[in-house]
């Protein structure tokens, strides 16, 4: 599951834990952070967020990973290309008119571009 740490990916990350506990998967955490931001500081946060989830959820078999690139798809594309994914999980976040319409959104440019499966969380819908 790609998070930027927004408002839901907690609520979200944990319905994916009940989806996916039956079925023992791996759910790894991924995290693209710019490359001028404190490593130390995003490794902290990251694991931060694995932990809760796992406590929170019930779920041990939860992962984390930390992408530094200063593009942020070509970041997650690459790691996609190296990872044994079987599913990406993104959230949509709720943008504003001019955003849609000359904006640019991350869940559609990977929807677009990948072979994987991907399952998104409606953020507006929650």
């Amino acid at each position: 599951m790609a998070v930027n740490y927004g408002e839901t990916d907690h609520e979200n990350a944990l319905t994916l834990i009940e989806m996916m506990k039956p079925l023992n998967a791996r759910i790894t955490i991924v995290h693209v952070a710019n490359r001028k931001e404190d490593s130390g500081h995003a490794d902290t946060e990251i694991h931060g967020f694995t932990e809760y989830l796992k406590d929170a959820g019930g779920y041990g078999n939860i992962h984390s990973d930390i992408i530094f690139a200063d593009d942020t798809y070509r970041g997650l594309a690459d790691w996609l290309k190296m990872s044994k994914v079987d599913l990406l999980v993104m959230s949509m976040r709720k943008r504003s008119l001019s955003d849609k319409l000359f904006g640019t959104s991350m869940t559609r440019k990977v929807l677009f571009h990948t072979q994987l499966p991907l399952m998104t969380f409606h953020t507006d819908l929650i």
